[in-house]
């Protein structure tokens, strides 16, 4: 399949480019006017106080990882927001993980050999974590001391949302990475409409949805997960 759309491509434009992984429009429709202007900084805020995020941005991502366009993120600071996430809104088992996002800026400093290769950047293959940091990010560290982390580079193109809401939870919150977990409910795959993400969003019970620049909340911000 992979050879198939590269072969169009080059019969069509005569090269091939390199795109990043949010190549899936089918059947998307642009959201009409909803919710309110998206406040970055209000954001920081509900992740830190422990509320989870759901993201429903752009086109999706190819493939089985949710890499920011189709996400779910939480603090990483404790480990209960892994535990909500993974065993009440996802209904999983509890020993499976979860993963973290990071900035390139902090990936070494957290995930030592992180930015040293591509795979990262899809979340594809697990990295030790910094002794020093595992205490203080309970909730993405495996037990054997890795985690499968995503780095996300400066020039990682399509990632304005993701990298704008990583530098405010580090500057604002001293978080250093977000917990982020594939938008979909147990035994679904994974969102793809504005109309999917909304009925999931509302289902699952997470705190706030983001559809591209607006968001929509759930619950009040007053109100801390634990």
């Amino acid at each position: 399949m992979i050879g198939s759309a590269v072969l169009a491509e080059f019969n069509e434009s005569g090269a091939v480019s390199r795109h990043a992984p949010f190549l899936n429009n089918a059947g998307l429709s642009p959201a009409k006017e909803w919710g309110r202007q998206l406040d970055i900084k209000e954001l920081g805020d509900r992740l830190e106080r422990g509320q989870v995020v759901a993201v429903c941005t752009g086109a999706a991502e190819v493939g089985p990882r949710a890499l920011g366009h189709r996400s779910l993120l939480a603090s990483p600071a404790d480990s209960r927001s892994r535990r909500y996430i993974s065993e009440s809104i996802k209904r999983r088992e509890w020993y499976r993980p979860v993963a973290p996002v990071v900035l390139e800026d902090l990936a070494e400093d957290l995930f030592p050999g992180a930015t040293r290769t591509t795979l990262t950047d899809s979340m594809l293959c697990n990295v030790v974590v910094n002794p020093e940091w595992r205490d203080r990010i309970p909730g993405v560290v495996h037990v054997d001391g890795t985690a499968r982390v995503q780095v996300v580079r400066k020039d990682a193109p399509e990632q304005h949302l993701l990298r704008a809401l990583l530098r405010e939870v580090w500057e604002s919150h001293q978080l250093p990475c977000l917990i982020n977990t594939s938008f979909n409910g147990p035994g679904e795959p994974i969102v793809h409409t504005v109309e999917q993400a909304r009925e999931t969003a509302q289902r699952l019970g997470v705190d706030v949805l983001v559809i591209d620049d607006r968001m929509e909340s759930f619950v009040p911000f007053e109100v801390r997960r634990w």
